[in-house]
């Protein structure tokens, strides 16, 4: 499974979310252990009272648990996962939550832990945690015989039109896809040389090249949206200026759509609003069946869960019925055969929890292959109307939004084809105050999302603290001089890493090396 990691607060409003049952085709809270309260906006609110009593900002351990889109997922896979995770990060026994979502006819789990010790009342440290869960991340992959992703095996290896939450919905607003977008953007980066070249190499996409009012370069495409091209291309802003410049010569983004604007025909503003409104018919027809069928399973599930509820209040009194009462049952007490008895009668109370649950299970899988079909049909439109809108994008036949009501302004959604995210409510791990006081500090931030670092990393990660120059040098070579610190390449710029950081890689690389994934999983 692939594995996403957050510390957050915001209590309600994560429970409001994992609740949604409207982005949700299904939702289920499958566990709340340690809770007084049974309702999962109660739980998260007693998580935060007991975090009232420690400076701790970010109370709660939040994690996505996503398998494979190909692959069959039981929940106890997810039980198994969920507790690994537990172990490694020395959350056994705190307060947890389970909530199951299915999605798009695919299933997930969010799986949130309270990091407050009740006993210490202190926040456990979750060091490193995304390194930590890409390792788990991997070994679950290999325990269960799923294929690995490339980018999970080495991260150098990732797929470089993978795209992000922030893109997605740019690309959706633009009425694109992301990764055809990534995909243009960077094969006409590789085969530019120049600047002009680059930009009719983006004009035959249907994209202009412009000057950003905050980036240097940036394209525009015909609904206005305006794109970065170095987070498109995947490359960082200074790599485009030595390539093109500092793009002083190019029209500002007000200029360029000015021109999108002249260049637009009636026939261009017929042709896309009639696309628009035939994918609009289409998609509402697919959206109803949607609906109804997700109705009709919702009935299906009440229906198997009342029945496996009469059931089971029938067989525990069957169970009842057979113990002996009376007399008999201080013979049978003495002679040892009335805890058999108990024994034998629990063995028999998991052996039916775990039929139901594999009951349960079947239903589910055989409702996910239902809206799976139909989800195939999803995407084959929307593919249909990407088609459609590049031919004209292709022709240089450009629209204005405001003219054609055809690139209307998406409310923000979910990737369709990834699991639910939870906002990002990532809070600083310091104040600038307390950076500014320990530059070492910083050391614990970088690494929260580096393994590897260099001076310059070190000197931008303070400048977000440090804004006087003079200290900021300063703070850098006390930063340098840290105990804490390992050189591990010389060179013109010398790589970094920490102690820590190194300690706990060798100890994954050992435990991978060994039996560590039979003993844990």
């Amino acid at each position: 499974m692939i594995l996403k990691g957050s510390q957050r607060a915001g209590a309600t409003a994560l429970a409001h979310h994992l609740l949604n049952i409207v982005e949700n085709e299904h939702v289920h809270i499958h566990e709340l252990r340690g809770f007084v309260s049974d309702t999962l906006l109660g739980a998260f609110n007693e998580i935060y009272a007991v975090s009232q009593g420690t400076q701790c900002r970010q109370f709660m351990f939040s994690v996505i648990l996503n398998p494979p889109e190909t692959e069959n997922a039981p929940i106890e896979y997810f039980e198994t996962v969920r507790d690994r995770i537990e172990k490694e990060f020395r959350l056994v026994g705190q307060n947890r939550a389970l909530v199951f979502h299915e999605k798009k006819g695919r299933r997930h789990a969010h799986c949130v832990w309270s990091r407050i010790d009740g006993d210490q009342m202190k926040a456990i440290n979750l060091s490193h945690f995304k390194l930590r869960l890409r390792s788990i991340t991997r070994e679950i992959f290999m325990q269960y015989g799923w294929e690995m992703p490339r980018g999970l095996q080495n991260i150098d290896e990732r797929d470089p039109l993978n795209y992000s939450q922030v893109e997605h919905q740019q690309a959706k607003r633009s009425k694109q896809d992301a990764k055809r977008l990534k995909e243009i953007f960077q094969s006409c980066w590789a085969a530019s040389d120049t600047q002009s070249a680059f930009a009719q190499a983006l004009l035959e996409n249907g994209l202009y090249l412009a000057k950003g009012d905050r980036r240097g370069h940036v394209a525009a495409d015909a609904s206005g949206e305006v794109f970065s091209i170095p987070r498109w291309v995947g490359i960082k802003a200074k790599e485009v200026r030595a390539k093109f410049g500092m793009g002083d010569d190019l029209p500002s983004v007000e200029e360029t759509k000015q021109k999108i604007a002249e260049s637009v025909s009636t026939s261009t503003i017929t042709a896309h609003a009639e696309l628009d409104d035939l994918f609009q018919k289409q998609i509402e027809l697919l959206e109803s069946k949607r609906t109804a069928l997700v109705a009709i399973h919702r009935t299906a599930r009440d229906a198997l869960s009342s029945k496996h509820e009469i059931r089971q209040i029938a067989e525990t009194k069957t169970r009842a019925d057979k113990l002996p009462s009376g007399l008999k049952a201080v013979w049978f007490k003495l002679s040892g055969q009335y805890t058999a008895l108990i024994e034998y009668g629990e063995i028999e109370s998991r052996n039916c929890l775990s039929r139901d649950r594999a009951e349960f299970q079947k239903l589910i899988e055989s409702q996910l292959q239902e809206r799976q079909v139909l989800e195939s049909k999803f995407r084959d439109l929307r593919q249909a109307q990407i088609v459609d809108v590049s031919k004209l994008y292709r022709n240089n036949e450009f629209i204005h939004a405001d003219n054609a009501n055809f690139f209307n302004p998406a409310r923000a959604d979910y990737d369709p084809d990834q699991p639910l995210h939870l906002p990002d409510e990532t809070q600083t791990l310091f104040t600038a105050k307390q950076v500014r006081k320990r530059p070492e500090r910083i050391l614990r931030i970088i690494t929260d999302k580096e393994e590897i670092f260099n001076r310059n990393d070190i000197v931008r990660g303070l400048a977000n603290y440090i804004t006087d120059p003079l200290h900021l040098s300063a703070a850098a070579n006390e930063v340098l001089r840290s105990d804490e610190l390992i050189r591990i390449e010389d060179g013109v710029k010398p790589l970094y890493t920490t102690k820590e950081l190194q300690d706990l890689t060798s100890s994954m690389l050992a435990k991978a090396g060994g039996d560590g994934i039979s003993e844990v999983l």
